[in-house]
């Protein structure tokens, strides 16, 4: 990864300056791709799309702040106002409660921004179970992934995915193949490619997304809850890297 420059933003409500960083490149070597949707890896840039003032309390989408300038690292003639640089950065990760409590606050004006925060504290919560073979839900978790796939059911056919992997961890795995029939897949498909541009990319396309379709049906055939990785052994394979890695760095005797 190779970091861009700082973004120097205001707060719409009490203007308290606040940083949000970014990435002038990245890639996805070694990342791996989740059944919930998530793509992880060291390489993988994170980052919240919304964030809570420290000084006012208020939560914002991250568009809805001032922009006032930039903290360009590269160019160390321009020095950037004091106030600039003591500010405070935006979170690049939140926890679930988080998510909750900005829709408590009625951050989710409209039904898409409600199943953007509503999905990002489904990850959340499976961001702590993703490397482990215990712990479940919490209740409150169960009840956003129930209003969540209510709310995508009302959308067309492109997220039957989402909607299948949120069934398959509540437990409910004939609703989830249902929705993975071959009649609604095909639609799936059509959806998804429509607009891509080129023979060689809409078969990857498709072809990745047959990938997790078949990974969720797997799973749902063994009744399987938690989230895993649609590669069975991706993340054996990041885990060896990264001992490998380590054994080269020890010091020899």
């Amino acid at each position: 990864m190779l970091p861009g420059p700082d973004l120097v933003c205001a707060c719409p409500d009490c203007e308290a300056i606040v940083r949000v960083g970014s990435l002038a490149s990245w890639n996805n070597f070694g990342a791996i791709q989740w059944t919930d949707g998530r793509l992880g890896g060291e390489t993988i840039p994170t980052g919240a799309a919304i964030r809570r003032c420290t000084s006012c309390g208020r939560f914002h989408w991250l568009r809805d702040l001032r922009e006032l300038g930039e903290i360009d690292f590269f160019e160390p003639n321009v020095k950037p106002p004091e106030a600039w640089t003591k500010a405070p950065f935006v979170p690049t990760d939140l926890p679930e409660s988080t998510w909750f409590e900005a829709l408590d606050a009625g951050l989710g004006r409209t039904i898409a921004e409600e199943i953007r925060l509503r999905y990002e504290a489904f990850m959340a919560a499976n961001d702590e179970l993703r490397y482990r073979d215990d712990g479940r839900h919490r209740d409150a978790t169960r009840e956003n992934m129930k209003r969540l796939d209510a709310l995508l059911a009302r959308r067309r056919g492109d997220d039957l995915l989402l909607r299948a992997e949120i069934l398959r961890e509540l437990g409910r795995f004939a609703e989830a193949r249902r929705l993975l029939e071959p009649d609604r897949w095909r639609v799936v498909e059509v959806i998804r490619v429509h607009d891509v541009r080129g023979t060689h990319i809409e078969k990857q396309e498709k072809r990745g997304l047959r990938k997790v379709r078949d990974r969720l049906l797997e799973l749902c055939g063994k009744r399987d809850r938690r989230v895993r990785p649609v590669e069975p052994r991706a993340v054996e394979a990041m885990l060896g890297t990264q001992l490998e890695a380590m054994a080269n760095l020890s010091p020899r005797t």
